[in-house]
């Protein structure tokens, strides 16, 4: 297990002389969520279809609303509630849970050039900012780039083939 460190650091103010904060607090807080959601431990929500009782998400709320508007929303308004239905939601959508939660919970994910594109789009119907920006957007922006590039030359090397 990480051990915490803490830092102290003087602040030069005889009523406060020292701050105390956690080492890679972020960190910590990122693996121990991991483990209990791995382990099933303090999970407070279960997400999912009902017409697919089977395949509901375990997964802890606070990281939910902290991620996403869209289940921030859905959470204050049925406060108490642990089982989250996706029924209004788009399946294609509704499918991108698992590595949406992944990501949530800051497991690494290696991604093909369809599943970005798939995965930013339903980032945008959960309110995900941070995937529709940063590193997952610009990905998208190179393969989309790439993409038109290679349209480009295969119509150019048509033209050229019958003389256009």
């Amino acid at each position: 297990m990480l051990q915490q460190r803490l830092i102290i650091a003087s602040e030069h103010d005889d009523e406060q002389p020292y701050v105390l904060r956690a080492a890679a607090m972020s960190s910590l807080l990122q693996i121990n969520l991991q483990r209990f959601r791995k382990a099933g431990k303090f999970i407070d929500a279960k997400i999912g279809s009902r017409s697919e009782d089977a395949n509901y998400t375990p997964c802890h709320k606070l990281v939910l609303a902290s991620f996403s508007d869209y289940f921030e929303s859905l959470l204050l308004s049925t406060e108490g509630a642990a089982m989250l239905s996706l029924e209004a939601v788009d399946p294609l959508y509704a499918r991108q849970l698992t590595p949406i939660f992944d990501y949530m919970y800051g497991v690494r994910l290696t991604l093909d050039e369809r599943k970005v594109s798939v995965i930013i789009d339903a980032a945008k119907v959960f309110g995900i900012h941070s995937l529709q920006t940063g590193e997952l957007a610009r990905a998208r922006q190179t393969a989309l780039k790439t993409k038109l590039q290679q349209k480009y030359r295969k119509s150019k090397t048509n033209r050229c083939v019958h003389g256009h």
